[in-house]
């Protein structure tokens, strides 16, 4: 290749303009200031973020530690209140007097139903569940349980633990002299109805009763202390462990607790009650808490490897490596903004039209001239003025449109309807009840009164207005159907704007899919009760419509309420009977479609199928 070959080839890929040449020294400036922070910053950015890293983990390690430490209050607790038991003691201490082993074995079942077990925690998040459960010991030779704990006392009876625990208690009461004597055990394990179970005993003996020893064994599953300890897990810390003097539980995926490790585990853990300590190593960082009292000698440690420990820092890098890609859209704005003095109108026309563009056109500062510039942003501004117009225009059209159309959904009445409402009026005109058919009269005009309303476009009124609507509207079908269905409204915010004419279609179809469904033993009808409930929470309503009929069955509920037809036809076409169908719940949907978009709920459910509630929910109006 000849120098003339490599002149055509440096000038076809050199920049030609001033921002190209720009862009290129800026990019390359920050590619190079780039490897150079890689090189020697990592290091000093590390340390700075140091002692966050190390306190965000002690506190996780503290949290863990506080609810073991809670779970080991309530099991001295509960052991304590059965010490303090003196009429239970003194029924223990009699177990010892009988003199045949029937008469011995039938008190002590009797005994062992007044050691009652204790359950602690809810269903909410974050409680500590606890349950446990106590088998006493009487002279160190005669045990009192009920008969469901029988495997957990012969578990316990055979232990080693067991075995020597009656020397090592008068050695903590010396050693411990005032303090309260206990002892935890390891962790047992017993098969019971083919699973295998995991529990721990606290062990504590109470005041001597007619010179007869009385030890109590607290017996609770170890699976809640996994459960405490699996906040671990849920921060990526596999490698944990639990330490007392009889204990050793280390997680399962644990790899930096090597034996030498077990034996020296308390070089990790402060003196201090609730002191996290810290511990760096080549690899990683242990965290070591004592959770209770040094007469229990319970301990937490969780190891947390560097790569685990160092995430956070490498967050930070990535966040810096951003930090200097804004720090380079910086540099080219200044580059820019030089630029800025031969073509800044044109580049204020430009951002304009890209903002327009993006829907951002409310504040523009117009751009005037009588240059080829100013020409050029005069038309531009009247051809903007007049597409605003336009789209105002279409906009109140499109309003319009959408008012008509939802008001024809709600305007229309069933003729059905109007028909034996007219049926029954001249009924009761042939029997005379003039009062009567006064009362169906009035309670129909000012339902048609109230349609008339809604082809005036008033799509909304009270909740007052529209519970007196139901009100008529109830009054005539109990005409229709013999004075057999009633109604519970209830509402605190009677003046609170509401959707005209949502909660009748639902009414009707409570009635017609229902109620009158519905039949005694005699094949009688039941008599229909419709509760109806509206409540505001913030800035939303709520509406519960419930009644007494013969309820849905699941293949109904998925039709009527989780599926979604394109269209009133198809809604018909797919519905379980083919008669009477359910089309007010499509009608609703459609409304509250039109209404609210996508921002409203519309569910039900039908207990046991007996009844059935409908749940609405939108938002609230707005004036």
């Amino acid at each position: 290749m000849n120098r003339q070959n490599i002149k055509q080839l440096t000038q076809h890929f050199m920049p030609r303009s001033l921002i190209q040449k720009c862009l290129l020294l800026v990019t390359l400036a920050m590619i190079g200031a780039m490897i150079l922070l890689q090189v020697v910053m990592d290091h000093w950015i590390y340390r700075q973020v140091e002692p966050g890293l190390l306190k965000n983990y002690s506190t996780l390690v503290s949290g863990v530690g506080m609810r073991v430490s809670y779970l080991l209050h309530q099991n001295s607790q509960y052991v304590k209140f059965l010490c303090a038991d003196q009429e239970l003691l003194e029924e223990l201490s009699k177990v010892m007097e009988f003199s045949t082993p029937e008469e011995k074995e039938a008190y002590k079942r009797l005994i062992a139903s007044h050691i009652l077990p204790e359950a602690r925690g809810g269903n909410e998040p974050g409680a500590i569940l606890s349950s446990r459960c106590a088998i006493a010991l009487v002279d160190w030779q005669e045990w009192v349980c009920t008969e469901d704990l029988t495997l957990y006392m012969e578990c316990i009876s055979q232990s080693d633990w067991t075995h020597a625990l009656r020397e090592h208690l008068q050695q903590l009461a010396i050693d411990y002299e005032g303090k309260v004597v206990k002892s935890y055990s390891p962790v047992f394990e017993i098969e019971v109805d083919g699973d295998q179970k995991e529990f721990i005993c606290l062990a504590m003996p109470s005041t001597n009763i007619h010179d007869h020893d009385i030890v109590f064994f607290m017996i609770e599953p170890f699976s809640e202390f996994r459960n405490l300890l699996e906040v671990f897990e849920q921060n990526q810390i596999s490698n944990y462990a639990l330490f007392t003097q009889y204990l050793d539980f280390v997680s399962q995926d644990c790899d930096a607790f090597s034996d030498d490790f077990l034996s020296e585990s308390s070089a990790f853990v402060g003196d201090e009650q609730y002191e996290v300590k810290q511990t760096l190593t080549k690899n990683g960082v242990y965290f070591g808490l004592r959770v209770s009292y040094l007469i229990e000698d319970f301990k937490v440690i969780a190891y947390v490897p560097n790569d685990l420990y160092q995430q956070p820092y490498l967050a930070f890098i990535r966040s810096a490596n951003i930090v200097l890609f804004l720090l380079l859209l910086v540099l080219l704005g200044v580059i820019l903004f030089i630029l800025k003095k031969n073509l800044s109108r044109l580049g204020t026309l430009t951002c304009q039209i890209e903002e327009i563009r993006s829907g951002q056109s409310d504040n523009i500062t117009h751009i005037y001239g009588k240059d080829e510039i100013g020409i050029l942003a005069d038309t531009f501004y009247h051809m903007m003025d007049e597409i605003k117009e336009n789209i105002a225009q279409i906009k109140r059209q499109e309003k319009r449109e959408k008012e008509i159309e939802y008001s024809l959904l709600i305007s229309q009445i069933d003729p059905h309807f109007i028909y034996n409402t007219l049926n029954t009026i001249t009924y009761l005109a042939e029997m005379n009840r003039y009062q009567d058919i006064t009362i169906i009269n009035k309670a129909l005009i000012e339902m048609l009164r109230d349609r008339l309303k809604i082809s005036k476009l008033q799509i909304y009124d009270t909740i007052a207005k529209e519970e007196q609507q139901i009100q008529y509207y109830i009054t005539i079908q109990n005409y229709l159907c013999g004075n057999r269905i009633s109604v519970e409204f209830q509402s605190q915010h009677s003046e609170l704007l509401y959707p005209k004419n949502i909660l009748q279609p639902l009414v009707e179809n409570s009635i017609l899919h229902g109620i009158l469904l519905h039949r005694d033993d005699n094949g009688e009808k039941m008599k229909g009760l419709i509760k109806i409930t509206i409540t505001q929470q913030d800035n939303w309503i709520f509406t519960e419509i419930s009644d007494n009929g013969i309820g849905m069955s699941d293949r109904e509920l998925h039709h009527y309420f989780v599926e979604l037809p394109n269209s009133i036809a198809e809604f018909e076409q797919d519905s379980p009977a083919h008669t009477h169908t359910h089309i007010g719940i499509y009608n609703i949907r459609m409304r509250l479609s039109y209404l609210y978009g996508e921002a409203f709920e519309i569910f039900a459910a039908s207990p046991g199928h007996k009844g059935l509630t409908i749940t609405l929910k939108f938002p609230a109006h707005s004036d």
